[in-house]
């Protein structure tokens, strides 16, 4: 962090790049692997995996060293650059709401972290929702972790968290989660303070993107489940 008050930069922050946000991804998330159980529980002993939003591999490679056969789809060039570096599964650049395979060659979907919330609207979570059908055999499960509004929503939320830099250094994560009126959606604000050693010549810099989740109840998700074809879904936390 910066030895005293004057080193820090004004509080303004510049577009976060995709390959920056690769790069604090798994700088935050590489160790994380508390989710792994719940999908393991679903899982037979050799499945064919399609992963959705697979991100820097974080998910993939832990499945691949089960024994899985996993092949991870994501539309960032820069996490699949990261992807490409974890040996065992193959990473693709692919629109997980068009997906481009010839038969039904998996047995599992998942779709980790969240990621299904980042669409746009009801008609991009049908679309998916219909791809997933479309690659998975007849007795294929889909598994998809949904973020789950809080209950009230609070008008405003900030948290934050202080990761170490591997060159020297710290990263600043602050968060802010914030409802509109409506209630259907949430704004994500996602800040990076970027605080590198400078002995090493690193510059400190402010980086933030915003995001909008949807933020819709269990029971909303169960219809669409229904209106697209899947049997007995159902959803519930833990």
């Amino acid at each position: 962090m910066p030895d005293d008050y004057e080193d820090e930069p004004p509080e303004l922050f510049q577009p976060l790049s995709p390959g920056d946000y690769a790069r604090f991804y798994a700088l935050e998330m590489g160790a994380y692997a508390d989710d792994v159980a719940f999908y393991r529980h679903f899982l037979g002993r050799r499945e064919a995996i399609l992963e959705l939003g697979c991100g820097d591999g974080r998910l993939a490679r832990r499945l691949t060293a089960l024994g899985h056969t996993v092949i991870g789809v994501d539309n960032s060039l820069a996490m699949l650059r990261l992807a490409g570096r974890a040996p065992g599964f193959v990473a693709v650049a692919m629109d997980m709401r068009r997906l481009a395979f010839a038969a039904a060659p998996f047995s599992v979907a998942i779709i980790a972290h969240n990621t299904v919330n980042l669409l746009a609207d009801e008609d991009e979570v049908r679309q998916t929702l219909r791809a997933c059908r479309a690659v998975l055999r007849p007795t294929g499960k889909l598994l998809l972790q949904l973020f789950k509004p809080d209950e009230p929503p609070p008008e405003r939320r900030l948290q934050f968290t202080i990761m170490d830099l591997p060159e020297g250094g710290k990263v600043v994560k602050e968060i802010i989660r914030e409802y509109p009126p409506s209630g259907e959606t949430m704004r994500f604000v996602e800040r990076y303070k970027y605080r590198p050693d400078q002995q090493n010549g690193g510059r400190f810099a402010n980086y933030q993107q915003e995001m909008t989740l949807l933020a819709w109840k269990p029971e909303r998700w169960r219809r669409l489940f229904v209106a697209t074809g899947w049997a007995r879904p159902f959803l519930f936390s833990g």
